[in-house]
């Protein structure tokens, strides 16, 4: 008999990845859910949190209008380059990593070289800032350890409580579609599953679509939608 290449039948945005923070449970998530979270506005009334935080943090940000405008556009372009290079680098885990292999990402791990591009493009932005003397904006080693302290600290909070919070409260309603396979399909547009042997039959409001999947794979993928498991097979 063949072997079942399960990369395919599980698509890789569907595909599982552990995020291990220290001293937080272990959390579970794939690239799809991390694109859900990206379409949550609590998502980023947390990140508007940090970037404000960032730009008051120092009293001479707020010497002059035109300083603290400038300021807060370089840090909320810096911070939108942050969240890309995490999704990027989630999506690598993904696409890379073997089949048979448990994927793990270590936020921790990643922030070095993440901050790294981060306070490199501010520095790169310096020269506009250069009028209106804003301190620690154009020296990299300087700037480096303060705001890889600051970011691994908003780091924990984020994985510790407030992602927590965000997929208790919007677990299904912010999910809009699932994939199974080459197939994208929408939430609303599924009415019940039905597992028969190797195979998985999706009834859909228009037909039906059948897969060759197992049912630990099927539930992986289903695991964030509200519905109801009669049984376990």
């Amino acid at each position: 008999m063949a072997k079942i290449n399960w990369s395919k039948v599980v698509n890789y945005r569907a595909r599982e990845i552990q995020i291990r923070m220290p001293g937080c449970p272990t959390h579970y998530t794939n690239v799809q859910r991390a694109m859900d979270t990206l379409k949550n506005p609590a998502f980023w009334m947390f990140v508007v949190a940090v970037v404000l935080i960032n730009t008051f943090i120092s009293p001479r940000n707020l010497d002059n209008w035109g300083g603290f405008i400038r300021v807060t556009g370089i840090v909320s372009v810096a911070a939108v380059m942050y969240v890309s290079c995490h999704v990027g680098l989630l999506y690598l885990h993904a696409r890379l990593f073997s089949e048979k292999r448990t994927v793990v990402y270590y936020p921790l791990f990643w922030i070095f070289l993440i901050v790294l591009v981060v306070v490199s493009f501010v520095v790169w932005m310096a020269p506009i800032l250069e009028p209106y003397d804003v301190p620690n904006f154009n020296i990299v080693h300087e700037m480096y350890p303060v705001v890889l302290t600051r970011l691994m600290i908003f780091e924990w909070l984020f994985y510790c409580f407030f992602l927590p919070i965000i997929e208790k409260r919007g677990a299904t309603q912010g999910i809009e579609t699932v994939v199974l396979g080459e197939h994208t399909l929408k939430v609303l547009d599924i009415l019940y599953v039905q597992v028969m042997e190797h195979h998985v039959c999706i009834y859909k409001k228009e037909g039906e679509l059948v897969e060759r999947s197992r049912f630990r794979d099927l539930m992986q993928i289903l695991n964030d939608i509200d519905g109801v498991q009669p049984h376990r097979s």
